[in-house]
């Protein structure tokens, strides 16, 4: 299922396991306790969540530590609390969007272009923010009447790495565990994993959600749910709706970029969606390499590979064209669909000599959970398959939910 299962740096390693709905079962040696609806209700460390009915996380205790969470009638969090101390409050304008933060008795006031900010303002003075397609580039503040200006350098994942002044000085420098706590970080920056505010609070702010990166996954359920009617896939008549709900991960509402941030982010909240400019080339050769693997299994030389094994060089280093920290990381995929090679440079993160099927299963006309099926490509004159969405939701729907509830529940009895 394209899932990140173990990831490898010179100071740290991970390991992370899940089940067959995509609810992260452990990290190291902290198992998940995962309740029928999705939530994780504790962790073997001691730590503990509750939920109220619409699946917004409420509260959470760990050690001797509490902490509250409050929500408005649309499920937006308004308010975070620690041992009875008030660490956030945070006010939305009509279209969702957060308009002010009070974090230590300072209101900070924000302006937007379309889901972005590009000005905040408070007592202690005002930020201006320039962005590019990718992300973030440079800030200037403007603080007692003084301005400077800042310039953010990011990597792949339009995650901040770098922050340097007007005289080349690094002013910030940060690295990251996978999905997105902090590895080092010297100097202060807010816009942090994948671009996005980090919060007194220790959580993301995405948009329409707010992320915790402790366990990789959001505080509340995706406003979207997945189904026939869902906006995402009935508004556009072109996706490919049985692909889309014949993905049990799509029906996981907590996860983020589905268990796979070397992949997938998840700029607003509401969808993830492959990191890149690059995608498309490296969908097309992916797909390509897949079709010549085919071959390979019907001359009866096939192999069995139950994983993706990628060299990164993730770092910062991959900003100036240097070295980087040398990363290596393991996704899971469904067995025995390709095995292969790479040997490219993909805008801060080079992969070499992986096992590589990213998109390879995208154009395939079989089931993409099956084992060892023997699968022909899609005529692509027939696609995009447009109307598909408004003539066939309903079945495609039930064909997906039966998967999913195959692949949750799998034998009688087993969770």
């Amino acid at each position: 299922m394209d899932q990140l299962t173990s990831a490898i740096c010179t100071s740290w390693s991970h390991t992370y396991s899940y089940d067959k709905a995509g609810n992260r079962t452990a990290k190291d040696s902290v198992t998940y306790t995962i309740n029928t609806v999705n939530e994780v209700t504790a962790l073997s460390d001691g730590t503990s969540f509750t939920y109220d009915s619409n699946g917004n996380r409420t509260q959470k205790t760990k050690g001797t530590d509490t902490w509250v969470y409050t929500y408005d009638y649309v499920n937006r969090l308004t308010k975070v609390e620690k041992n009875d101390t008030t660490l956030g409050e945070y006010i939305y304008d009509g279209d969702g969007k957060r308009l002010q933060v009070t974090e230590n008795s300072t209101t900070t006031t924000y302006i937007y272009s379309e889901s972005d900010v590009i000005y905040e303002e408070n007592s202690s003075g005002t930020i201006t923010y320039i962005r590019g397609p990718k992300g973030l580039l440079a800030k200037r503040t403007t603080i007692n009447q003084e301005s400077n200006t800042f310039y953010i350098h990011t990597d792949r994942s339009s995650s901040t790495r770098l922050v340097i002044d007007d005289n080349k000085n690094i002013v910030a420098a940060v690295t990251y565990h996978p999905f997105g706590e902090l590895s080092t970080e010297e100097g202060s920056e807010r816009y942090l994993f994948t671009g996005k505010e980090k919060d007194s609070t220790d959580l993301y702010y995405y948009g329409a959600r707010y992320y915790d990166p402790e366990i990789g996954r959001f505080l509340t359920r995706d406003p979207y749910t997945s189904l026939p009617d869902d906006p995402r896939i009935v508004g556009d008549p072109e996706k490919d709706c049985t692909q889309w709900l014949m993905n049990p991960q799509r029906f996981n509402r907590f996860s983020y970029a589905a268990n796979n941030p070397l992949k997938y982010n998840d700029p607003t909240g509401l969808h993830y969606s492959c990191i890149g400019d690059d995608c498309e080339e490296l969908v097309g050769e992916l797909r390509e390499q897949n079709y010549l693997r085919r071959e390979k299994i019907e001359d009866g030389k096939e192999e069995n590979v139950g994983s993706v094994l990628i060299e990164a060089l993730y770092g910062i280093g991959s900003i100036s064209g240097g070295g980087g920290s040398g990363c290596k990381y393991v996704i899971r995929d469904c067995d025995g669909w390709y095995k292969g090679e790479r040997d490219d440079t993909l805008a801060g993160m080079t992969a070499a000599e992986g096992d590589a099927d990213w998109y390879a299963r995208q154009d395939r006309e079989c089931d993409d959970y099956s084992v060892a099926r023997e699968c022909e490509p899609i005529d692509r004159t027939r696609r995009p398959r447009k109307g598909i969405c408004k003539g066939s939701a309903s079945i495609a729907f039930l064909i997906g939910l039966g998967i999913f509830i195959s692949s949750k529940w799998g034998k009688k009895g087993e969770l």
